[in-house]
């Protein structure tokens, strides 16, 4: 299963990629690909990319997790989105029972 990890750099202090990277805890680190979110000019490309059976998991805090769905609300996305909590600010992760640096959750 590959794995699409979209991160934001700027989450945690700045600490975000870093963050981002210890998702290899929960999933196999040879199936992982990141992407640089602040970097990300065209989504729908990007998306068009992945194989339909692939896996996006977007890593960051709630700020990330709102970017994320503004962005690419639009663009009917058929991969399974999981959420990997790594921000300093993680509500949504309380919200739904979890916390910080949880393995990734199916939204």
């Amino acid at each position: 299963m590959k794995y699409h990890v979209l991160f934001n750099p700027l989450c945690f202090y700045g600490r975000g990629e870093e963050e981002a990277a210890k998702i290899s805890k929960h999933l196999f680190s040879d199936n992982l690909s990141f992407y640089d979110m602040t970097k990300i000019d065209d989504y729908s490309s990007l998306l068009s990319g992945f194989d339909a059976d692939s896996r996006i998991v977007v890593c960051g805090g709630d700020g990330t997790l709102n970017r994320f769905v503004n962005s690419t609300g639009e663009y009917g996305i058929k991969q399974q989105i999981y959420y990997y909590a790594t921000g300093a600010g993680t509500d949504f992760m309380k919200d739904i029972g979890g916390k910080r640096m949880d393995p990734p959750v199916n939204i």
